[in-house]
């Protein structure tokens, strides 16, 4: 493996960390702020979250982990002549749904703030349930459409989920639980 390939990814993530670190201490992003308490007092309300949070984080993550290689096999599969039958052509587009997936995870944190919780993750499970039969039955466009729809699906849960890991995370417990 050429020194190169390691440097020039190496460099780009430490210019990325400097410039963060000079715009959080900018914008005083750095500053910490107590979390509002709206839930989570209860202990029972506690465990039962957890309880819902540790299934649905178990079984999204085994499903996340299992499209990883699924996705760029089934493009190749499904999507005949993309990028002129090149492996090329395959993670383009892989990388293409996964970029524009990260985007949309932005979008989510903003649904997550301005609106309940449980909403914003109910709603991003039952986008990801057709997105996935979507992704098994489909072909062509319509499969990158469903691709991108399941991974747009799947990475919208996580902001609500630290949301609501934190709420019900005593502030004793915080740097443990995260």
């Amino acid at each position: 493996l050429p020194f190169s390939a390691c440097l020039i990814p190496a460099l780009a993530v430490l210019a990325t960390g400097l410039f963060f670190l000079r715009l959080s201490r900018r914008t005083g992003l750095a500053e910490s702020h107590p979390l509002a308490r709206t839930a989570g007092s209860d202990p029972s309300d506690r465990m039962r979250a957890y309880l819902i949070l540790a299934v649905t984080l178990l079984l999204g993550g085994l499903v996340y982990q299992a499209m990883q290689p699924a996705v760029p096999k089934l493009m190749d599969l499904q999507f005949p002549g993309l990028g002129g039958g090149s492996l090329m052509g395959v993670g383009l587009l892989v990388a293409a749904i996964y970029g524009v997936a990260g985007f949309l995870q932005i979008y989510a944190g903003h649904l997550a703030d301005r609106h309940p919780l449980k909403l914003v993750y109910l709603g991003s499970y039952l986008l990801f349930i057709p997105a996935l039969l979507g992704l098994a039955y489909g072909e062509g466009y319509w499969l990158a459409l469903f691709a991108l729809l399941a991974v747009t699906a799947q990475t919208a849960s996580l902001p609500v989920e630290n949301s609501l890991l934190a709420r019900y995370t005593p502030d004793r417990w915080r740097g443990s639980a995260f």
